[in-house]
């Protein structure tokens, strides 16, 4: 099934995958493998990529793409043997290291994740790739010290990186630090003002403070720039019910079916959301007024 492609990549696809499409024939599994990915259909991309022989030049080049779509499937263990496979080949290539490492921290292994993403560090210092996974590897691990460090390290590296500024708001905010998640949130706003991860981020500080209107609107302004930004819409809706006893509210709860509604179609799968959506839409069909006979 394709999916909608998410406001922010997880990854670019390094090797010259995309560069080296100009040069393939046209009937190369491998650039129909790209197409696919870029334009949202991991799965076809996944499959795709994995027909491509073990014997063919481009093999390597096909793992890492399989990886990489696998990841934004969540297929951790998919993920996880393609990137090894990239390894036993190129045993220091940052980006298979640092897509392990994620892999790991999605299977659930930050431990494992850990040594992977400190190996890729040493490996290359100046990755902020790296750097951000390290610090997310170490959050799941339960390290917010270390990870903040990390994180406030990769965003030196990468100052317009939104992946590593979301991260880092992130553990602010679990870590009760609002007032750094926004300034971090504000920072980035200014640092790529056309992207919509700084209204998302500084939406996210607002719904945290409990200035629910204001945060409304800035998730809004997230979406009026990437009407695909799916935790726009899941964080919106969130909002719009949460603080809305019986959703007497009628205009937020409209506002928060309407954003269900839209993640939903996006392709997500959240099935502990989509349970308390079809339990609000019962209670709101309940409370409507019976028809004459």
């Amino acid at each position: 099934m394709k999916r909608a492609a998410p406001a922010i990549r997880s990854a670019v696809l390094v090797f010259g995958l995309f560069a080296a499409a100009a040069f393939a024939h046209a009937d190369d599994p491998l650039v129909a493998a790209m197409d696919a990915y870029k334009s949202g259909d991991y799965e076809k991309a996944a499959e795709l990529a994995s027909a491509v022989p073990a014997d063919d030049p481009e093999r390597l080049r096909a793992a890492y793409m399989l990886g990489e779509a696998d990841l934004l499937l969540s297929k951790w263990v998919g993920a996880e043997k393609a990137f090894r496979e990239v390894l036993e080949k190129k045993a220091n290539s940052v980006p298979a290291l640092v897509g392990l490492g994620r892999a790991q921290i999605g299977g659930g292994s930050p431990l494992d994740a850990i040594v992977t993403l400190e190996k890729a560090t040493k490996i290359d210092a100046k990755d902020a790739g790296a750097r951000r996974a390290l610090g997310e590897a170490r959050y799941a691990n339960g390290d917010a010290d270390k990870a903040r460090a990390d994180l406030e390290a990769a965003v030196k590296l990468d100052p317009k990186d939104p992946l590593a500024s979301r991260s880092l708001v992130e553990v602010l905010i679990k870590t009760d630090k609002v007032d750094a998640a926004a300034k971090e949130a504000e920072r980035i706003a200014k640092a790529i003002p056309e992207h919509p991860m700084g209204h998302f981020l500084h939406a996210y500080v607002l719904d945290r403070q409990g200035r629910d209107k204001d945060a409304i609107e800035e998730y809004e302004k997230a979406i009026a720039k990437d009407d695909k930004f799916l935790d726009a819409h899941k964080n919106l809706a969130i909002l719009c019910v949460a603080r809305n006893p019986s959703y007497g509210d009628k205009e937020r709860t409209k506002k928060a079916m309407d954003h269900f509604e839209r993640y939903f179609a996006l392709g997500c799968k959240d099935q502990a959301l989509k349970d308390a959506y079809e339990q609000i839409k019962a209670f709101l069909e309940s409370q409507k007024p019976a028809t004459g006979k």
